[in-house]
């Protein structure tokens, strides 16, 4: 049996977030073999699939952080997609992707493009 690619950590500036109008900021890492952390989107309905590519590893931050940060599993084709939180509504709107090979601790950058009036990729229920 092979070994698991390592874990590694990824950081992913939001400096072009600073000023969007999202509470938070999502990523969602997708690839083969990378786990899913379902309890974050509990209860969460995403009517495109989290952008057609399923739920993946994810992590939030505060849009004016410096930076959202995840542990993923090394590897090839590891797709990061960022997403826009409006926590009173429970909204999430897709921001941009970029797809990388992982192998070690590293810092990425996500195109990030803000269009307003988009449809919601993610709606979660209000507590």
């Amino acid at each position: 049996m092979a070994a698991a690619d390592p874990m590694v950590r990824v950081w992913i500036p939001l400096d072009e977030l600073r000023d969007a109008p999202f509470d938070l900021v999502l990523v969602n890492v997708t690839g083969a073999g990378v786990a899913g952390y379902s309890h974050l989107l509990s209860g969460c309905v995403s009517p495109d699939n989290m952008h057609g590519r399923g739920q993946g590893a994810l992590a939030l931050a505060g849009r004016r952080s410096d930076n959202v940060e995840v542990a993923v599993q090394a590897g090839d084709d590891r797709v990061f997609d960022l997403y826009g939180v409006k926590e009173a509504t429970g909204e999430m709107f897709f921001l941009g992707s970029t797809t990388v090979t992982l192998t070690d601790n590293t810092q990425i950058r996500v195109p990030v493009t803000v269009t307003m009036g988009a449809t919601p990729s993610v709606r979660c229920p209000r507590h």
